[in-house]
């Protein structure tokens, strides 16, 4: 049984080689994925990972969570912003 509120957690580091090639092989040509002197001077200061690869992920860890305890029939993601 899954409860309300249930959190699981994971830290998940990614090179900016590997932020690179997702991006690339998703067609985000975005330069805060590959070019170091634009992702330098920008806000973030360095290479940043995609929302694409963000979402990868979170989807790829959760049904890896919920299949080892059992309960992977089902699940949805919603982004919504809460303003």
């Amino acid at each position: 049984m899954i409860n309300p509120g249930t959190r699981f957690s994971k830290f998940e580091p990614l090179t900016a080689r590997e932020i690179s090639r997702f991006a690339r092989m998703a067609g985000d040509l975005n330069p805060l994925h590959h070019d170091h002197e634009f992702a330098r001077s920008s806000p973030y200061g360095k290479i940043i990972a995609s929302g694409l690869q963000t979402s990868a992920l979170l989807m790829a860890f959760t049904a890896s969570y919920f299949s080892k305890i059992g309960f992977m029939s089902h699940h949805d993601f919603n982004f919504n912003s809460f303003n």
